[in-house]
């Protein structure tokens, strides 16, 4: 092997090594925030973590009085992997987070509230003959809007006063009695999301 070669060879190892140490390093001080964060919001008695892939993200199962069921999954940007993270931000672009409350009780109606350009999360739900669909705004953000009876009513009170969503995705009600909200980790807005929705399914379910 010529100096150049060995050179190369140690530059390239070096980066992926350094990319590694400052990527797990930005990875795990996200995890911590957020999994401090959620349980900030949702204090509950007990919680269990699997973490997904190593510093991927994890999968949270908290046990909290008002719900059955309590199920997180946080999903990050692989920072450490110098080769796959850029081809990551143009895959999933984003670190996400999946929050599913199970509920005790059938609230009697069924919404879903969903960013435009994501539409594609609501495609089992469009030929339900029980379910109206509509297009509108909040705030600056296009979204569609699918609901029952009850639920328009239900959902057009969780939207009063919302200027942004803060998050990709909310559901509430249906036959699986449940109520799921998926959102990117944009700083200072997924907190509120979650935050807003867990205050509305708890005064609804009790």
């Amino acid at each position: 092997m010529d100096i150049v070669s060995f050179i190369i060879i140690s530059i390239v190892a070096l980066a992926l090594v350094l990319g590694y140490i400052f990527g797990r390093k930005i990875n795990l001080r996200l995890s911590r925030d957020v999994s401090k964060e959620l349980e900030r919001i949702f204090r509950p008695k007990d919680q269990t973590y699997i973490w997904i892939g190593g510093l991927i993200g994890f999968r949270a199962a908290y046990v909290v009085e008002n719900y059955v069921t309590l199920k997180i999954t946080m999903l990050m940007l692989p920072r450490h992997s110098v080769l796959y993270f850029p081809i990551s931000k143009l895959t999933s672009r984003n670190d996400r987070l999946w929050v599913d409350w199970g509920l005790k009780n059938d609230p009697g109606f069924e919404f879903h509230i969903v960013e435009y350009g994501s539409r594609r999360l609501i495609s089992e739900y469009r030929n339900n003959p029980r379910l109206t669909v509509s297009e509108g705004a909040i705030g600056s953000t296009r979204a569609v809007f699918l609901y029952d009876g009850k639920g328009k009513t239900v959902m057009e009170e969780f939207l009063s006063g919302m200027d942004t969503p803060g998050f990709i995705y909310f559901r509430m009600g249906g036959e699986r009695k449940s109520a799921g909200l998926y959102c990117y980790l944009k700083k200072g807005e997924w907190s509120r999301a979650v935050e807003k929705a867990e205050a509305f399914i708890g005064k609804i379910s009790k």
